[in-house]
């Protein structure tokens, strides 16, 4: 995915869902400067274990942000990446993947402490509209997956929209 589809992808994306944009996405350079930061905020987290936190790319076949479907494909994806512990702790950590306000796969549920890595295939039908939809990842700290779920689905009403740049795992394009 190159900087300006993904400037593009992401303005367009604002636009139709009425959110107020953030100062840095009326430049496609501070827009890709603010993922940027965001993608080394979570590696520096990987690296001294200084939060709860995931790593998570999309795949179907190659590596891809951007994952392009017709209207009801079925569609199957890896999700793989790590998850960890802040000081590799023995916390329950919870991890779920969502296609705009829809849970499509539960990624982790268990103890990672200093890291687990993740591969999991996913299988999902694309939206019936054409259109940009937002893959984007979700962690918690629930005693079981279905708390962190219900966590997840409550806040999806109010908060989806918020989840950019930390969040943001990729594109399902819809044509």
């Amino acid at each position: 995915m190159g900087l300006a589809e993904h400037c593009f992808l992401l303005r367009d994306y604002y636009a139709k869902h009425a959110i107020d944009a953030p100062d840095w996405l009326g430049s496609d350079a501070d827009t890709w400067q603010a993922l940027e930061k965001s993608r080394a905020a979570m590696n520096d987290s990987r690296e001294n274990l200084t939060s709860w936190d995931h790593d998570i790319q999309i795949t179907n076949g190659n590596t891809a942000s951007i994952i392009r479907a017709r209207p009801g494909e079925k569609l199957k994806i890896t999700a793989s990446g790590r998850i960890w512990n802040a000081n590799g702790d023995n916390c329950i950590h919870q991890l779920l993947l969502i296609l705009e306000k829809e849970i499509i796969a539960e990624l982790s549920d268990g103890v990672p402490s200093r890291g687990r890595n993740i591969n999991k295939t996913v299988e999902f039908n694309a939206p019936a509209e054409c259109g940009a939809y937002m893959f984007w990842k979700k962690g918690d700290l629930q005693y079981s997956m279905r708390d962190a779920r219900r966590n997840c689905e409550n806040g999806m009403s109010s908060h989806w929209h918020s989840k950019y740049p930390g969040s943001f795992v990729g594109w399902l394009i819809v044509e």
